[in-house]
């Protein structure tokens, strides 16, 4: 009961045959957080290459987004010290807003704390 089906087969082993696991077997495992995050990066990465003012990223621009609903997804790098980032996670709940907090287990969490300053969303629609 323990073991899902179908088993998968891979070429590496590790932390590189994990993360294949875990793509392989994502409709299983489509409810899981870690594929959620994953696939919003995606979708974070496409609109970023497009620039279709769909991704926003910047605390101030991101609080303004909430206040006006238009945020639909967020993800926020986990630094407990940083107070900035704890009241963005708090006020996008208070809006409805989904919030993914990522730490070491995603592969993009650092270029998300560093390139974006921690967070970065996905709007509902296009600000002007």
């Amino acid at each position: 009961k323990l073991i899902l089906q179908p088993l998968y087969d891979l070429a590496d082993q590790g932390e590189v045959g994990l993360r294949d696991m875990v793509i392989k077997a994502s409709d299983i495992l489509k409810e899981q957080k870690y594929i959620k995050v994953n696939n919003l990066m995606d979708e974070i990465k496409y609109h970023l290459a497009k620039d279709d003012g769909i991704v926003i990223y910047g605390i101030n621009e991101i609080k303004k987004a909430i206040e006006m609903g238009a945020v639909d997804s967020l993800i926020v790098y986990d630094d407990p010290n940083n107070q900035e980032l704890q009241n963005l996670i708090q006020k996008a709940e208070r809006f409805g807003t989904t919030v993914y907090i990522v730490g070491s287990e995603l592969p993009d969490a650092e270029w998300v704390g560093k390139t974006f300053g921690g967070a970065v969303g996905k709007l509902r629609f296009k600000l002007n």
